[in-house]
């Protein structure tokens, strides 16, 4: 299955048609979201495994910001889930058989092409979720179980060691956690 049809299929992501009326929270200060390009929306899930808010992301990589929240809401705390990181967010975590495979991406770029890799039929994926500022929190720490495999992938900028910081500070007691070398770092911010 391509990436286009991972995407789909795993609902990860919507495209806000141009012509669409937007309510006013989908605006910025240039506009609503589908004059400024802000077009490709993300669920972002609370650390109960609700989807709480969104992030409208550009399809112009030449706009700034190239990512919005909602206008008027907060959406710290609240983090990208692929279906798997938001079923593990939802229940009880001793209620899982083993322990899983996790990645912790920064950005939503990142985030989607972890999330939309091809999955091989013998193993199960990752579960993937995607930071920004303010997003990781020790609630949704305390959802990954205890010994699970954690590869925080997120960008070898300051903010971005920022974020490792803080993930694996909040896991490194509990799970087994990995840190990308920055020559590996292969995503787009």
């Amino acid at each position: 299955m391509s990436f286009l049809e991972q995407t789909e299929v795993r609902d990860l992501a919507r495209v806000v048609p141009r012509d669409l009326r937007l309510p006013r929270w989908a605006w910025s200060r240039t506009g609503a979201w589908t004059r400024t390009g802000h077009r490709l929306l993300f669920r972002l899930w609370g650390h109960t495994g609700n989807a709480i808010s969104l992030r409208a992301r550009s399809l112009d990589a030449a706009t700034t910001p190239k990512s919005l929240a909602p206008c008027g809401f907060s959406v710290r705390g609240l983090v990208l889930a692929d279906p798997l990181g938001a079923e593990l967010l939802a229940c009880d975590v001793s209620q899982w058989c083993a322990a899983p495979d996790v990645v912790v991406a920064e950005g939503e770029p990142d985030w989607l092409l972890w999330s939309a890799r091809p999955q091989d039929a013998e193993t199960q994926s990752p579960t993937c979720f995607g930071v920004e500022a303010g997003a990781w929190c020790q609630e949704i720490a305390d959802r990954i179980p205890e010994g699970a495999r954690v590869a925080v992938r997120t960008h070898h900028d300051e903010p971005g060691e920022r974020y490792a910081r803080q993930i694996v500070t909040s896991l490194h007691r509990r799970c087994q956690v990995f840190r990308s070398r920055a020559e590996e770092e292969g995503g787009s911010k």
